[in-house]
């Protein structure tokens, strides 16, 4: 079982992130130039009532990848290997389950992948955690409003970057709606039915169940980028019947 599912795994495979990979070829029929990123980000969650901690990895590519694997800086340990998220062959991850989720950060230092594309063609790329994170986020308010608004409150987590909001049908595997990336400083939001961010024009249905995911981010310092160089996210999970 999956604590959540990381935003990578869920934006990709709807289409709702737009990554611009580099190409320097004229020819709009040629191969594109080979364009690979990789991310390893720490997530932390509340289990139990206690803070726990796990690392995801993720590595996607203008072209089909074969494979993927990652060798952390932990002594002795065996390389991790990733899989295929969605049916393109672009995007591999890997997603951590709950026994996965330990008492201490995930070991600071540097990360390597290794890809392999279905061209044959090897890719190295290195990724560095830090021991840098922030605090669980909450949501203190997730109740509807007399006008049938959903609404969603929480405490600003000091030295987030940005928050989104992620509803679910009830099993958690299929997003119904994204927020996008919120400012830092927005710590509420009221939902409708007609609010921006409903999927594919779904629209919710009165009485169902839903999962809904808050997410706080830490970037990598030095950065801005919700994309590529995450370095922990934080996530609260609540379930609420529709009105």
């Amino acid at each position: 079982m999956k604590i959540f599912k990381h935003f990578f795994s869920s934006l990709w495979v709807l289409g709702l992130v737009a990554v611009s990979f580099s190409s320097c070829n004229d020819d709009d029929d040629a191969e594109p130039t080979l364009d690979v990123r990789a991310d390893a980000v720490v997530e932390k969650s509340m289990i139990q009532e206690a803070n726990k901690y796990a690392a995801v990895f993720h590595v996607f590519a203008n072209q089909v990848i074969a494979s993927a694997k990652v060798t952390t800086p932990v002594e002795e340990a065996l390389p991790i290997d990733l899989v295929k998220e969605g049916t393109g062959g672009t995007y591999f991850v890997y997603e951590p389950a709950v026994e996965d989720y330990l008492d201490v950060m995930p070991q600071a230092g540097e990360y390597v992948f290794e890809i392999t594309m279905a061209s044959g063609e090897m890719v190295t790329l290195k990724e560095e955690i830090s021991n840098k994170e922030i605090d669980v986020i909450v949501a203190k308010k997730l109740e509807f409003n007399e006008d049938k608004k959903l609404a969603i409150e929480w405490d600003e987590i000091d030295g987030a970057d940005t928050y989104d909001i992620t509803i679910f049908n009830e099993k958690g595997d299929v997003a119904k709606f994204y927020s996008g990336f919120l400012k830092k400083d927005v710590t509420s939001v009221e939902l409708g039915n007609f609010t921006a961010g409903w999927l594919q024009g779904y629209v919710p249905v009165p009485g169902e169940t839903y999962k809904v995911q808050l997410k706080a981010y830490l970037f990598e310092e030095g950065t801005y980028d919700p994309l590529y160089n995450v370095q922990c996210i934080t996530s609260d999970n609540q379930y609420i019947d529709w009105q």
